[in-house]
């Protein structure tokens, strides 16, 4: 018996030790310096790779057996998940699969490969001949993944490259799930209930381009609620994929630009940090999705610059009329009322699945777009992502790293086609560029709301020369600020955020006297909520006398200067009332309207903060929800003294590698901590359980070794010492210097600032 426990504790002991040599060996070593492609490779102490090369195709390839070696079953996921492969790997993931071919985003896909340009298919081509090379030189060091579910990766092709990008538009311009329920409220709602609950304009909106409208009047009277009479709830819009970002200029020398993409967190994380250098005066320095080429944001000797998501709508659904069993649908209306008719157009694919099965999918088709079924209507899908239009394709983030001016970098922007960011560029001497990148919409109508596919269909599309831009010269104090907020005027509505996180940015940057590096990273970590304050002081001045409990709520609320950070008590009792107050608000609207079995709908509006401050601010608004404020202000008094504490618990970290949970003892290798957290949504710092920031940086053009940046995990999808590294650092904002010391970085002044930005929407230079 006794040599039996020895022989299976020593089995035990050379498991673990083989265990831990195979995860030792995993992927390239990133303490190591090599070449590979006509290219040199060196990491720093926190595995931040210096690809130098001469030229941009030694560049390409070299980042592509890089980020293979340091990120590749990432990479494979992603490809995976936007064709539908995943189901190869892991059988519950069929029905995303069937989803995916459903819309056909394989041939998507395929399309705009075929559509790229030679010159941007040649740099594709590269990366993916670097991803391959590393497959082909390192067997079974992919990454244990690979190991556990004993699969080889497949060879990486350009069209893998594209799937990535459709996949990051899918979490940037999709808002079908949105419109879906905005059928909903729009089908019970009278109008002027519909136009109240779902407005374009916010009270802090600025928009760069064109004057906002009045608020809408208030709509007519609800019923009162009778006593005892249950309200039900509503799930507010989900988290929009976002971001901060900002500049600010002086006349005495700053220059300054900030951002932090906040995106679905994810282990590993999205970004990976990289150098690419081709001497002194010719590198760009920034982080990388793994499987794309070249840099997303980043720096470069002349200029910097920054994205966040603009929320313009591009994905409409169509109602569409079927005949003939389905088999044909009205195209068009010719001018005298017939109906003209095209055949749906019917594809199959074939879906393998993990364990020697497969599946046939069908998937059918107007000339608008893939036919998706919603509370039993049939509608086109109509999303710009996936039509097949050649203008569609795009690889822009080599183009842009190589520019020298802002002339050049609005140029290299108009190859961004989808989907929209705000991008905000700013020069070594000061001049600053807005731009609004990707493919604009010609309409007929609006697309928030469903309409008959003739009626709804686009006219066309719009050239990048007609996107909005903003160029500004040197000279004076200037900052600007992009946050999701609302940036132009028109008549047919976006997706725009609650412009609360751009006006809480301008007033922080206006009280700055000396703009910093340090006073920048500080912004990034603010917590202030003037809305949250504006609803703990209506609580307080206007609800009526209650018991101990909520009178004790009542004093935390008036002391609170309305920053989250270390008040943690107070926000949680602000932000629980102000649910309250949306619940009360939005549940006299659903028992007045909705049908009990619509009742459950959440609320697909962006703006709720926009009518509920005009609730609050003008007593006659709430009358016309069938309340008063001293209703209002004592439910949420209770719901706030009854609510949750311990709100930085509850919003810690949870994202984890996808084996955590699912694959048993070895899942737990990846795990990461769970980081209480201070953020939240709509706070300049946004952290949730599995959302927020995903990259900070600030850029110093005036001295750009004094740039810092941080990532919330590490640079390795690999368990071992790059894993996780930095996620004590992210969450402490311990941040890196951006230059290794290693080498030299010079910078180059343009010597033209505004002069040659398309001058079509170009205002203020």
């Amino acid at each position: 018996m006794r040599r039996l426990l020895i022989a299976g504790v020593l089995l035990v002991v050379l498991a673990v030790a083989a265990g831990r040599g195979v995860l030792a060996v995993q992927g390239i070593d990133p303490e190591g310096t090599f070449d590979v492609a006509g290219a040199s490779v060196a990491f720093d102490e926190h595995a931040v790779p210096t690809v130098v090369a001469d030229d941009w195709p030694a560049l390409v390839e070299a980042q592509g057996y890089v980020t293979a070696g340091l990120r590749l079953f990432q990479m494979d996921l992603m490809r995976r998940a936007a064709t539908g492969r995943l189901a190869e790997l892991v059988p519950a993931a069929l029905p995303l699969d069937e989803r995916r071919h459903r819309e056909d985003w394989a041939g998507a896909v395929a399309s705009m490969a075929a559509a790229l340009p030679p010159g941007e298919r040649a740099l594709c081509d590269a990366y993916a001949a670097g991803v391959n090379r590393f497959i082909e030189d390192h067997p079974w060091r992919w990454g244990v993944e690979y190991l556990l579910l004993r699969v080889r990766p497949a060879p990486w092709r350009c069209r893998d490259t594209l799937a990535i990008a459709l996949s990051m538009a899918e979490q940037l311009s999709s808002d079908r799930h949105l419109e879906r329920d905005r059928i909903v409220w729009h089908e019970h709602l009278p109008a002027d209930w519909y136009t109240f609950l779902f407005p374009q304009d916010h009270p802090d909106n600025a928009p760069l381009f064109g004057t906002p409208r009045p608020p809408p009047p208030l709509p007519a009277p609800l019923p009162p609620v009778q006593a005892g009479q249950a309200l039900p709830a509503s799930e507010p819009a989900p988290e929009l994929p976002g971001s901060n970002a900002w500049a600010i200029t002086t006349p005495d020398g700053a220059r300054l630009l900030a951002n932090d993409p906040h995106l679905g967190a994810n282990v590993p994380h999205l970004w990976l940090f990289v150098r690419l250098y081709r001497g002194p005066e010719r590198w760009v320095v920034g982080v990388s999705i793994p499987g794309v080429p070249g840099v997303v944001l980043g720096m470069n000797p002349a200029l910097a610059w920054a994205f966040t998501n603009v929320g313009e709508d591009v994905d409409d659904l169509v109602e569409e009329t079927l005949v003939d069993g389905g088999r044909r649908y009205v195209a068009d209306v010719a001018p005298d009322g017939t109906p003209i008719l095209r055949d749906v157009e019917v594809r199959r694919h074939t879906i393998r699945v993990r364990g020697g099965e497969t599946k046939i999918v069908e998937s059918r088709h107007t000339h608008r777009g893939p036919l998706v079924e919603v509370r039993g209507r049939v509608y086109s899908r109509m999303w710009l992502p996936l039509r097949r239009d050649p203008s569609l394709a795009g690889l822009w983030t080599v183009g842009l790293a190589d520019a020298r001016s802002l002339a050049e970098a609005d140029r290299a922007l108009d190859r961004f086609r989808t989907p929209a960011q705000n991008v905000t560029v700013l020069d070594r001497a000061g001049n600053l560029l807005y731009r609004a990148t990707g493919t604009g919409i010609v309409r007929r109508a609006s697309g928030k709301l469903p309409g008959p596919g003739p009626a709804r269909e686009w006219l066309g599309l719009a050239p990048p020369i007609e996107r909005p831009r903003r160029c500004v010269s040197a000279g004076k104090r200037t900052t600007l600020v992009t946050a999701n907020q609302r940036i132009w005027v028109d008549d047919f509505g976006h997706d725009w955020a609650s412009d609360r996180r751009a006006a809480r940015i301008r007033r922080a940057l206006d009280a700055i006297a000396e703009p910093t590096v340090e006073a920048m990273a500080r912004l990034q970590l603010d917590t202030t909520s003037p809305y949250h304050r504006l609803v703990a002081r209506f609580v307080v001045e206007h609800a009526p006398p209650a018991g101990p409990t909520e009178e004790a709520a009542r004093a935390v609320l008036a002391k609170w200067d309305g920053v989250a950070f270390a008040h943690e008590h107070a926000y949680a009792l602000a932000r629980t009332a102000e649910r309250a107050l949306f619940d009360g608000l939005l549940g006299r609207v659903k028992a007045a309207f909705l049908p009990p079995e619509d009742r459950a709908v959440g609320y697909p509006g962006r703006m709720r903060d926009a009518w509920i401050r005009r609730v609050l601010a003008d007593p006659a608004a709430a009358a016309r929800f069938g309340t008063s404020w001293a209703e209002l202000a004592a439910e949420a008094l209770s719901a706030a003294a009854a609510g949750p504490t311990g709100y930085i618990v509850a919003n810690r970290w949870q994202a984890q590698h996808p084996f955590v949970g699912r694959v048993p003892l070895l899942g737990d290798l990846f795990r990461v901590a769970e980081v209480a957290q201070w953020g939240d949504a709509d706070l300049v710092r946004v952290e949730r359980p599995r959302f927020g920031a995903s990259f900070r940086v600030v850029w110093d053009l005036a001295e750009p070794a004094r740039s810092r940046w941080i990532t919330p995990v590490g640079q390795s999808g690999h368990v071992g010492a790059y894993f996780a590294h930095l996620q004590r650092a992210f969450h402490r904002d311990e941040r890196l210097p951006v230059f290794d010391g290693e080498r030299e970085y010079r910078s180059v002044v343009p010597e033209t600032g505004c002069a040659g930005v398309d001058r079509a929407h170009a205002e203020g230079t």
